[in-house]
């Protein structure tokens, strides 16, 4: 469980080395998507392991399961994470990207969205919980995005572009 820390003052949870998949699992624009044509809101999904799936679900979190395909794949647990930058700005999400061998940068609100089509390398992230409740007496817990540091996979023809010898700070 090293890639995944609880913090039990706060109620936040790190993952060290998410992993965010492609496709329609990042919705960083908060544009419609294929299966939500009506979608606003922002988000993206990480894969979880049993352990941190079981550990997360303990404690009240969202965790969902996607469904194999056939026979061989074992079930997939998975988390979305919403941004919202419609709070105040102490709580909006911090979102810095850095390609390989650059400096990163802080993501303004309207620069996140980039995000859903480049290729992800690492991502460390950090959530905070959002528990809610409806009059009828349904609630949950939704998982926030705090911040995150992602580094982007650089092709060589930006390499040529973007050369600068400061490490990032959050690298090993």
């Amino acid at each position: 469980m090293a890639n995944m820390t609880v913090n039990k003052q706060d109620g936040t949870v790190a993952f060290n080395n998410a992993h965010i998949p492609g496709g329609g699992w990042r919705n960083f624009s908060g544009g419609p998507t294929k299966f939500d044509p009506r979608n606003t809101k922002r988000f993206f999904e990480i894969f979880l392991t049993d352990e941190e799936a079981e550990i997360l679900s303990g404690l009240g979190w969202n965790v969902k399961w996607l469904e194999p395909r056939n026979d061989s794949e074992p079930k997939q647990a998975h988390l979305r994470i919403f941004l919202n930058y419609e709070v105040p700005r102490r709580y909006q999400p911090r979102v810095w990207a850095v390609r390989l061998g650059n400096s990163p940068v802080l993501l303004e609100t309207e620069d996140v969205g980039q995000l859903d089509a480049d290729d992800i390398v690492r991502a460390k992230l950090q959530i905070r919980p959002y528990d809610w409740e409806l009059p009828t007496g349904v609630s949950g817990r939704k998982a926030m995005l705090k911040q995150m540091y992602v580094t982007i996979e650089q092709d060589d023809f930006g390499a040529e572009f973007y050369q600068h010898d400061d490490p990032a700070p959050f690298e090993e």
